[in-house]
């Protein structure tokens, strides 16, 4: 078993016991406070970079849009949150998710 460590910028240490192998570590970390909200290991950069890409926020995916099943329940939730419009609602959640993401930063390091 092997112990893996990973140190940030803002001087937080994660470790992690296992036979697996890792190159890289990840973290999703606040902006205004400094503290970590999410972190995982890698064995390489781009997935390291996925990993932490997907515990972004988001708004309604392209797909779930375009999606006819979820089309009734999109408009239902849009008139059930005073939108005029389902696509006013979607540029909302697209810039509430850009917002909630300005506030956090990614952070890569390599493990010791």
């Amino acid at each position: 078993m092997t112990t893996y460590a990973a140190t940030f910028s803002n001087n937080e240490t994660i470790t992690r016991n296992t036979d697996n192998t890792y190159a890289f570590a990840w973290a999703v970390i606040s902006i205004e406070n400094g503290k970590i909200i999410n972190k995982g290991f890698s064995a390489d950069r781009a997935n390291a970079a996925k990993a932490a890409q997907s515990q972004m926020w988001s708004g309604v995916s392209a797909r779930d849009r375009k999606n006819p099943a979820l089309r009734r329940y999109h408009a239902r939730i849009a008139k059930d949150k005073g939108f005029a419009t389902v696509q006013a609602w979607f540029d909302a959640c697209e810039a509430e998710a850009a917002d909630r993401n300005a506030a956090h930063r990614i952070e890569i390091v390599e493990v010791a």
